[in-house]
């Protein structure tokens, strides 16, 4: 049944996005366009600054509704796992950007390789580390020490499936909103859209894996994600 809602909820979403696309493409371009024509001590232009910035932001909604529409695996072939996670924690955690978080990286050298999307799976583990980098940073101004651990490893048994888990010191999450944290527009965020968990969830599951967040006991969250190796899609 949610696997039923999930297609028809992703095919509204792709409709809908679609359908708003253009207007909002023509509010930005207006709204450059007054920017553009304004004198700079012209009182407006914070209000032109503002309606081009909120144009932006739902195209931003817009593009992940449509990645939402369109998680199933497009692309798919040898990749490895551990040199993916290795290059997304290096954008994602770049000490010019995050120079305050202490990041932890556990990859073995020999991993098997997965047969999967590697622009999909970049895109979910994009979501799931720009989390954890977000709960981290909202500790600025403590005491807490700002740390993320990433490890990949091997589960134990034949052929059995990689296991990557990415845990923060951040404020954490209650084992409820753990709970609804991959329903789609669900968020605890002021500015959230709900839908990076929902499309990382859709990614990872169309590629037969699991994912999951859990409350850690001295505080922070882990999310564990389970890849099959090797197998076809």
């Amino acid at each position: 049944v949610r696997i039923e809602g999930l297609a028809e909820l992703g095919g509204l979403s792709a409709g809908v996005a679609h359908e708003i696309n253009n207007p909002i493409g023509i509010i930005k371009a207006y709204a450059e366009f007054l920017l553009k024509s304004s004198p700079q001590d012209d009182p407006r232009r914070e209000d032109f600054e503002t309606i081009r910035a909120e144009a932006e932001r739902c195209e931003g909604i817009v593009r992940r509704m449509l990645d939402f529409s369109n998680a199933k695996p497009q692309q798919v072939g040898e990749v490895s796992l551990a040199e993916l996670v290795r290059e997304t924690a290096a954008l994602v955690f770049d000490e010019r950007l995050s120079h305050q978080i202490n990041l932890h990286l556990s990859i073995p050298e020999q991993l098997p390789l997965l047969f999967a999307d590697a622009a999909q799976l970049r895109q979910a583990l994009l979501n799931v580390l720009m989390n954890a980098r977000q709960a981290v940073e909202s500790l600025e101004g403590t005491e807490v020490k700002r740390e993320v651990r990433i490890s990949l490893s091997q589960l134990k048994g034949l052929r059995a499936p990689l296991e990557l888990r990415v845990e923060d010191t951040g404020p954490g999450i209650t084992r409820e909103v753990a709970a609804k944290a991959f329903e789609p527009f669900f968020t605890t965020r002021a500015k959230g859209t709900g839908l990076g968990l929902a499309i990382t969830r859709r990614i990872i599951e169309s590629h037969q894996g699991t994912i999951t967040l859990e409350p850690l006991p001295t505080g922070g969250t882990r999310c564990s994600v389970s890849l099959p190796i090797r197998e076809e899609i």
